[in-house]
């Protein structure tokens, strides 16, 4: 059935692919080269990140609750996309997430 049809029961997600990998690889190859990354580009990328999550918690009232290098992705210009949104949860209306996460 064609994602356009109206009595499909059918669902099409749309993504963007990340030409270059995640965070965790890019890390790791710079540090086989006995190097660093780039401190324009760590720059470049906490600001898009810091932005990113402040939209999904102040636009949407989400929290992420588990960024990892391996969630965030690079995109063929070198932006940062957020992945793995499954540990994300709504607050309430104190603005609390109320589920347990982490190592005991």
């Amino acid at each position: 059935a064609a994602p356009r049809d109206p009595e499909a029961r059918s669902l099409c997600v749309v993504m963007e692919v990340a030409e270059q990998g995640d965070l965790a690889q890019r890390i790791q190859v710079a540090k086989s080269k006995g190097g660093t990354l780039p401190e324009h580009s760590v720059w470049k990328w906490l600001l898009q990140l810091t932005s990113a999550l402040g939209y999904l918690h102040g636009e949407h009232d989400r929290v992420h609750r588990g960024v990892t290098p391996q969630d965030l992705l690079l995109d063929g210009e070198d932006n940062v996309l957020i992945s793995d949104l499954s540990l994300s949860r709504v607050l309430d209306k104190e603005g609390f997430a109320e589920t347990l996460v982490g190592t005991y």
